[in-house]
């Protein structure tokens, strides 16, 4: 794995889209089993406020403290090759398009 900026947390999760899909997806499944669902990859949370920034149009500063808190988790992902394997399903929203469905549907509702 590449080095890290120091601080730097990693982390995503699943949009609802995928995770009602992966829900259907188990519904003929006869047998019962225990599946991981998320993205199967992680992304800073700077990428994500630069992601949004870049998306909305919006230019704000932010601040990173680049300080790691006590017992800080600095890389999450979900391991979703059990369910990928027995059912086929991988999640069909890539991060950027969940992002940019977010900040459509925000910015045709409100004022930015």
């Amino acid at each position: 794995s590449s080095k890290r900026p120091p601080g730097t947390i990693y982390d995503f999760g699943i949009f609802i889209v995928d995770f009602v899909t992966a829900i259907l997806f188990s519904i003929g499944n006869q047998n019962f089993d225990i599946f991981n669902l998320g993205s199967g990859y992680s992304i800073s949370v700077e990428e994500v406020i630069k992601t949004v920034m870049n998306l909305s149009g919006i230019t704000k500063p932010y601040h990173a403290l680049n300080r790691v808190r006590e017992h800080e988790v600095m890389d999450v992902y979900t391991d979703i090759s059990k369910i990928s394997d027995t059912m086929g399903w991988k999640p069909g929203i890539s991060f950027n398009a969940g992002i940019e469905m977010c900040v459509s549907t925000y910015t045709a509702t409100k004022e930015i």
